[in-house]
């Protein structure tokens, strides 16, 4: 049984790898080297660690023996005691989106749900693993809280350059709600590109009757995605992360972030905040 805990969290480790190979062959994109010794993920991880979250559900598309090979127990984030949580891993979801069917422990989201149950959170932060980013989730919680809201949907401005590549961008509305999620639309009068970042914190409960939802639906979609997909029908306030932000899909944007940290200011920007971005050591006895 695990902790109880204010807020678990969730990682999709399941981001469409096909332009970023052959770096991803053996590996996904969560497990790409950053900066000489980091792995993205480990920019997910510190963000959760940093926020107090204890209790961690990842979900990997394939394999995940690259990513158990770095986490191990979790230690390195301060998340391997079974007294407060601990990492809890779900491998192949690819192969489980396309083989589920109606018994109830092939489920699509049986994990899922079992996880959030467990966990005894009153919130829960989902996010994925292809973005650089310090994120200060603890903020997010607070803010979360005292609006409300029922969805909390983090966003990073871009350039006019950078909008130009087609992703996913909210609208908002003069109350900073998000009345629409598409496409960049130029025809919607929009003058700033809100980048979508997929993350999100909500109550726990919410979550599970968007499960729920889905299932009835038959709508199976990994778990930021599928809170994506409601965004516009319930009260989703944007929140605003301003730090440096890299959303990795292709071989370019790999290149270009690492390339980032080249520049004073970007790498100030991700590394010497007051939250600290932690990896594995590589040395020891």
């Amino acid at each position: 049984m695990m902790a109880k805990n204010k807020m678990a969290a969730i990682l999709n480790l399941t981001e469409n790898d096909e332009h970023l190979r052959p770096l991803t062959n053996y590996r996904p994109v969560a497990m790409l080297p950053f900066a000489g010794r980091y792995r993205m993920i480990d920019f997910a991880l510190s963000n959760i660690s940093e926020a107090g979250i204890r209790s961690v559900a990842m979900f990997i598309s394939k394999s995940g023996r690259s990513i158990y090979d770095h986490i191990r127990s979790g230690g390195s984030w301060y998340l391997d005691s079974s007294v407060r949580g601990g990492i809890f891993t779900f491998s192949q979801q690819e192969w489980k989106h396309q083989h589920h069917h109606e018994d109830e422990y092939e489920n699509f989201y049986y994990n899922h749900r079992l996880f959030l149950e467990r966990s005894g959170s009153k919130y829960v932060y989902v996010g994925g693993g292809n973005v650089i980013a310090n994120v200060d989730i603890r903020a997010m919680q607070r803010h979360f809280a005292k609006s409300d809201a029922d969805i909390m949907a983090v966003y990073n401005e871009k350039s006019q350059e950078e909008a130009e590549r087609e992703g996913i961008y909210y609208y908002l509305d003069e109350d900073g709600f998000v009345n629409h999620r598409g496409e960049l639309d130029q025809d919607l009068g929009v003058n700033k590109h809100r980048n979508c970042l997929r993350m999100f914190v909500m109550r726990t409960d919410l979550l599970l009757d968007l499960i729920e939802r889905a299932t009835k639906n038959e709508l199976y979609l990994e778990l930021d995605e599928l809170i994506g997909h409601y965004t516009t029908e319930y009260k989703t306030r944007a929140y605003e992360h301003t730090g440096y932000t890299s959303v990795v899909e292709t071989l370019d944007d790999y290149y270009s972030a690492n390339m980032d940290m080249l520049d004073s200011k970007k790498f100030n920007s991700l590394f010497n905040t007051s939250l600290k971005i932690m990896t594995r050591s590589k040395n020891g006895v």
